[in-house]
Parts: structure tokens; C-alpha cells; sequence
């Protein structure tokens, strides 16, 4: 950014100090208030000319260029791929490495990915999918700590008049040496913060899947499926103790570990079935569950022995410690059939029996169904020969779906940390229980018309709708008398209901796939919420 040198900062400080005291900017006392402040030594004695001397010898600091440099981006990726009429495989792998144009902003990721795929026999079939990361990125001083924001904010915010070092090269306003802190707002010293501050996030993951296709018949699929989502996410945050956030206390370190654990797996049998010429059923019935696990543990301390001390069993003083372990579990059984006759009359169903660890124990599983209905009448022989109408279909549709949205442990009674009472560590009543949480349920049903005319040129569609949710999910607010806030229950009902209209034409249409095409879209909606 272009900023202003010392000599024009000067001009603007003493034209602001003669105005708030009613004198002129050039005044003998404006001159010397303001280089005093500048910390010019014996400004307070110095005469007209020698203040106008000294007012020309201010040196200006470039702190973004010290707070800059040339980012540089450096990628690598190679892959390979091959097999044969049984096994057929890609491996791929690419590291990537960013230099912030800002110091202690650079990043690294490395990536290996592998697909297998194996024909076993005719009728059973492997495939495989690994993919391994891994993050690097250096944390900039802001992420902890300072006022000052990231050097690029806060370098062309420093007055220019503050020097970057002194005379023998160490840095200028730290803590401990003659001069305390620069002048103005921003009074830290960024380059030697952003030096001798240090802080890390290193994420590794693998996400990976196996499944298996075994063909019963030629209309009838067995298929099975596992797949895993593992992240470990570090971090570590060192407050070195030459900064002014880190000299009181000699210095503090932080270090973060977080664990994920995402499993999901289902087994399904995949009907496709035709039956003459215009009979087909198809449909699917299965078994899902998944896993997710969290787990973390915090951790700093401070009072360092020497600056160079950064390991967190050096520190003097435990500041802070911490652990935090949640989860949840989802299984289900489903099945979905479908019946189409002659591309006129389609006809569906749909069932799931859910289960969540999220409710109480009264109602953890909940049953959700749909069904559907269309009526394509274009196909029908009496529209064979309609030169108008060249799409018109009537469906119906309706069903119900489970919302489990809430807190792993809503439902459960839970007891907590109650301070510490005479030494010893307390517990204290932190959640209400509420076995009969249950799921949240919507129901939708719509009608609507699809339709075009002449060739498709006007085409849109007709929808009316209505959704309900019941026993919505809401954290219900209790009388602070009771020793609580809130909890979580099953409470009240929302309801939508409205039509909606789409309407497009083509104006222009080109007989050729690069011509010239013009057409219009009209929506329209209206929705009441009750």
C-alpha cells in the first residue's frame, strides 16, 4: 500500500495537535510536541531551525517490505494407470508446497491415491479406493494472541517513523530494552513477533472404501460396502517470551490434538427386472450403519525457562488442560421398489426403519415411508398424433423423512466438572435427561403437471405442495430456578404450503448446435408458513 512517508506523517500530526490547542501547525511547541513524541532527543529545547532540521532528518521504515516477500507455488503430480481384462489399477500421487508472500504463512500437502478394480470371476467384482493426505500449514502470529492482526494487515499500519532494528542490528521496541514499544496504536514490533512466534496445524487423512458386487441372476445384485474417514488434526502454538504477549509470562506454548473417526457401511439387493415388453420392476432393499467418533485433547503452559525452551513439559506453570470425547451411531433397514409399465405407469414405494444413538431410550428407531405415482398420458395413443401437446405427464408424490439433527448426548441425564471444593474435584448436574426425545418428522406430499407444446418450443410445470414437520427438535428454555437453561424436546409444528409455476419458451431455435439460441424462463412462487 502507499503510505506516507515521516516528513508527511509530521505535517498531518502537527496540523491535528495545532488544531486540537488553536495554533498554528508551524508553532515552535507544535514542532516540539510533535518530535518529542517522534522521540527525537532534546526535541523540547530544539529552536525553529533546528526543529525543521531534525523534521527533515526523520528516516522513514518500509515495514511492508520487510513483512513481504515473493510468494512461490512449486507443484508435482505423477500418476500411473494400467492392468488387464481382470485387474485394472491408478496410482496417482502430488505434493504441493506454498511460500506465503507473508512469512510463517507457507503451506505443504502431500497425496497418494489408489483405485483397484478386480474381476474375480463372471460373477463377482472387487473394488477398492484409498486416498492418503497429508496438511501442513504454518500458523502466522494472528491466530493467537495480539491485537495486531497478520503482518498484512498490520505493516502498513505502523508509523513510519519507527525503526525495524537498532544500530546493532537487533530489533527496536521489545520488551526488556530501552525503548519499550513503538509509537502510535499498533505499538509491537511485527517482524520480530512474527520471527520468534511459531505455530503449526498438521492434518493427516485416509479416507478409504471397499465394496463387493456379486451377481445372483442377471436381474438380482448383491452388493456390500464399507468405507472409513480417519483425520488426526495437531496443532501447536509457541508465544515466544522476547514478544510483548509472551514476556510477563514467560513465554506459553499451546498443543492441540483432535481424532475423527467416520466408519459407514450397507449391504443391498438391487432388483432390475423385465417382464415382456412392458413390464419392469426395479427396486432395492438394505441394511446401513455408520459410526463417528470424536476426540480431543488441549493442553498449555507457561513460564519458560529461556526463550529456547519450547517443549510443553519445560513450562513452570500448567496453565490449562483438557479432553473432550463425543460420538454417535445411525443404523437402518430400507427397501425401494419401482413398477413401469409400457413408459406410461410408473408406480414406487419406499420404507426405512432408523435408528439413532441421538434419542432417548424410548425412541430411538422411527419408520419414514413414501410413494409415488406418475401418469405419462403423451404416451397414450390418443395423443400419438396431437401436433400441440408433445409432453404432458400428471405425478403424485408423498412421504415421510427423519430429522436427527441434535446434540449426541441430548437425550441423556449427564453429570459434569463442579469445580474444586477443598482440594478436591467436585461433579455437578450439567443435562437433563429426556428419554422420550424422539425424531423429528417431515411429511411431504406435492401434485404437479409437467408439459410442452409445439415441439417442446413452450414447456413447464405446474406444483403444489405441502410439508408439515412434527414433534420439531427444539432446545426448549427452562426456569434458571431449576438449575438449568434449557433442554432439548420434542415441540410444536411447522407447516409450508404453497404452488409454484415455471414457465419457458424458445424464441429462437438453431437448427445447428452452434447457432444462434433464444429462449426465456418465468418462475413463479408462493409459499405460506405457518
Amino acid at each position: 500500500m502507499d503510505i506516507l512517508n515521516s516528513q508527511e506523517f509530521y505535517q498531518l500530526r502537527a496540523e491535528a495537535v495545532g488544531n486540537a490547542n488553536n495554533l498554528a501547525a508551524d508553532n515552535l511547541a507544535i514542532k516540539q510536541n510533535v518530535l518529542t513524541l517522534f522521540r527525537v532527543p532534546g526535541a523540547s529545547t530544539l529552536t525553529n531551525a533546528q526543529a525543521d532540521s531534525a523534521t527533515a532528518a526523520l528516516q522513514t521504515y518500509d515495514w511492508q517490505s520487510e513483512a513481504f516477500r515473493q510468494g512461490i507455488l512449486r507443484t508435482l503430480a505423477i500418476s500411473a494407470s494400467g492392468g488387464n481384462d481382470k485387474t485394472t489399477f491408478r496410482l496417482s500421487g502430488s505434493t504441493e508446497l506454498q511460500q506465503a508472500f507473508v512469512t510463517k504463512a507457507d503451506f505443504k500437502r502431500y497425496g497418494l491415491k489408489l483405485d483397484v478394480n478386480n474381476k474375480a470371476t463372471e460373477k463377482l467384482t472387487f473394488n477398492t479406493s484409498i486416498n492418503i493426505s497429508s496438511f501442513f500449514q504454518n500458523n502466522p502470529f494472528a491466530t493467537d494472541g495480539s491485537f495486531l492482526g497478520s503482518p498484512a494487515f498490520s505493516a502498513p499500519a505502523i508509523l513510519p517513523v519507527n525503526p525495524i532494528r537498532n544500530a546493532d542490528g537487533t530489533y527496536y521496541g521489545i520488551p526488556g530494552a530501552s525503548v519499550a514499544s513503538l509509537i502510535g496504536t499498533l505499538n509491537q514490533n511485527i517482524i520480530a513477533v512474527n520471527e520468534w512466534r511459531t505455530g503449526f496445524t498438521r492434518t493427516n487423512q485416509m479416507v478409504g472404501n471397499l465394496s463387493a458386487d456379486y451377481k445372483l441372476t442377471n436381474w438380482l445384485t448383491f452388493r456390500a460396502f464399507t468405507g472409513l474417514d480417519y483425520r488426526l488434526v495437531q496443532g501447536k502454538n509457541v508465544t515466544d517470551a522476547r514478544t510483548p504477549d509472551g514476556f510477563a509470562r514467560k513465554g506459553l506454548v499451546q498443543v492441540q490434538s483432535n481424532w475423527n473417526t467416520n466408519i459407514n457401511a450397507y449391504t443391498t439387493l438391487n432388483v432390475n427386472k423385465q417382464f415382456g415388453t412392458k413390464n419392469r420392476v426395479d427396486g432395492i432393499l438394505g441394511y446401513e450403519y455408520r459410526r463417528e467418533n470424536n476426540e480431543s485433547i488441549t493442553a498449555s503452559g507457561d513460564g519458560f525457562p529461556t526463550f529456547e525452551f519450547t517443549s510443553l513439559q519445560n513450562a513452570a506453570n500448567p496453565v490449562a488442560i483438557g479432553e473432550f470425547k463425543t460420538g454417535f451411531k445411525r443404523s437402518g433397514v430400507f427397501g425401494n421398489v419401482n413398477y413401469n409399465y409400457d413408459s406410461k405407469y410408473i408406480f414406487g414405494f419406499t420404507a426405512r426403519y432408523d435408528g439413532s444413538s441421538r434419542f432417548g431410550a424410548n425412541n430411538k428407531f422411527g419408520t419414514f415411508y413414501g410413494a409415488k405415482v406418475g401418469w405419462n398420458i403423451d404416451r397414450e395413443a390418443f395423443m400419438q398424433n396431437s401436433r400441440v401437446i408433445s409432453q404432458l405427464r400428471l405425478r403424485f408424490g408423498m412421504g415421510t423423512t427423519g430429522n436427527d439433527q441434535i446434540g449426541n448426548f441430548d437425550a441423556l441425564g449427564l453429570f459434569g466438572s463442579g469445580g474444586v471444593y477443598n482440594g478436591s474435584a467436585g461433579t455437578a448436574y450439567t443435562n437433563l435427561a429426556n428419554p422420550d426425545l424422539k425424531w423429528e418428522k417431515i411429511t411431504t406430499s406435492n401434485l404437479g403437471v409437467d408439459f410442452g407444446l409445439f415441439d417442446n418450443r413452450i414447456n413447464g410445470a405446474i406444483e403444489v405442495y405441502k410439508k408439515t414437520t412434527n414433534d420439531l427438535l427444539l432446545s426448549q428454555p427452562l426456569q434458571t430456578n431449576t438449575g438449568f437453561a434449557n433442554y432439548t424436546s420434542n415441540i410444536g409444528k411447522l407447516e409450508n404450503k404453497g404452488i409454484e409455476l415455471t414457465l419457458g419458451a424458445d424464441i429462437i431455435r438453431a437448427k445447428q448446435s452452434a447457432g444462434f439460441n433464444w429462449n426465456i424462463n418465468f418462475v413463479f412462487a408462493y409459499n405460506k408458513q405457518e
